[in-house]
């Protein structure tokens, strides 16, 4: 609606394109976690720290769509700094690999087994330093490779 009535434009995009692709991207991001809530066994699927975690992804995403739609309305856009195109690409996908690397090795040692932990666990922090090195080497205006 608001595309089709608002023609101001950042690099030579609609303002409103942005905030768009984030609520959709989002929407999927989240109707996935709900696809694999029913995977978590019904005794753990209303833990304390399961209920944590969903809080702190739901505020996320609350923010994140806040902001940048607060910067399209501004007109403005609403990242600064050098190229980030790879520590987007690393962050998004780490939040979709995790899950699938857990899956995985679920299925490989079993429940009872430490290691599909314990992989997830080196998978995320690998993946977090990654994005954080990249988002460091794209503020400073160094390229990736």
């Amino acid at each position: 609606m608001v595309l089709s009535v608002d023609p101001r434009l950042v690099n030579d995009v609609s303002i409103w394109i942005k905030p768009l692709k984030f609520e959709l991207s989002l929407a999927l991001h989240l109707a996935t976690l709900a696809v694999l809530m029913r995977y978590i066994p019904a005794d753990k699927r209303f833990a304390r720290w399961l209920s944590i975690v969903l809080a702190v992804i739901a505020v996320a995403c609350f923010s994140e769509i806040a902001m940048i739609t607060l910067q399209s309305l501004r007109g403005v856009g609403s990242h600064y700094g050098g190229d980030l195109r790879a520590p987007h690409f690393f962050a998004t996908h780490l939040m979709q690999g995790v899950p699938l690397v857990g899956w995985l090795a679920d299925r490989r040692f079993g429940a009872s087994s430490v290691w599909p932990r314990r992989i997830v666990w080196v998978t995320a922090v690998a993946g977090v330093v990654l994005a954080v090195v990249t988002f460091a080497q794209a503020l400073a205006g160094q390229p990736l490779i």
